[in-house]
Parts: C-alpha cells; structure tokens; sequence
C-alpha cells in the first residue's frame, strides 16, 4: 500500500512514526518529494510506477472531487470520492463511485 499527503513530509512521517503505522505502508509519497500535488498527472503516476501497476488496475480513494476523483480519473484509474453528503453507493462515472465513508468501500470494490 502506499498513500500520498498534500502537507509537508517531514510532518506526517513523525506522525506515523510515532503512533507506529509507518510499519503498515510500503511507501509514501508527499507532494514537497515528487514535486506533485493533486490533481497533477505525476501525483497519481509516482506511485503507480513505483509499484508497477497501470491506471486501469488502480483505484483511488480521496474526498475532493476535483483533486481525488477527477484527477484519479484523467490519468485512467478507477476513482471513489468519499463524501459524506453523499446518500447510497453510486457509480457517477464509468470508472468511478461516489459514498458516503470509507464504510462503504466493500460496496464499491464488489462492482468493479
């Protein structure tokens, strides 16, 4: 697994760090690092190259629609925008979903 930060590294690695989750990610990507941010192709890329795998085997999870959800879906992966004024599961795209929480992720997974 990997995750991508929009804040500063140096922060969210002492953070992980501390409350001991570092050890359950295989890589982490922040933005300060590949000089990406969201909704910038390379932001979704560097961790799709790192872990040799195409977009179309990929979903992104995120809860901005412009940043997480569209920018998952310019570069071809699969996207699921978690927000939470959203009612059921429901797919808004051809490769992409909108929930209400993270709860709601198996729904999503089964349908693709």
């Amino acid at each position: 697994t990997g995750n991508v930060m929009f804040w500063p590294s140096s922060y969210t690695r002492l953070i992980l760090e501390k409350f001991g989750l570092a050890d359950y990610i295989t890589k982490q990507f922040y933005s300060d690092e590949i000089k990406a941010y969201k909704p910038m192709r390379e932001a979704f890329l560097a961790p799709l190259n790192y872990f040799n795998v195409s977009p179309n085997e990929a979903l992104h999870i995120g809860d901005t629609k412009a940043e997480d959800f569209e920018g998952a879906l310019a570069v071809g992966m699969y996207a699921c925008w978690v927000n939470p004024a959203a009612g059921k599961i429901e797919k808004i795209h051809q490769r992409g979903f909108v929930v209400r929480s993270i709860k709601d992720l198996l729904g999503v997974l089964s349908q693709l």
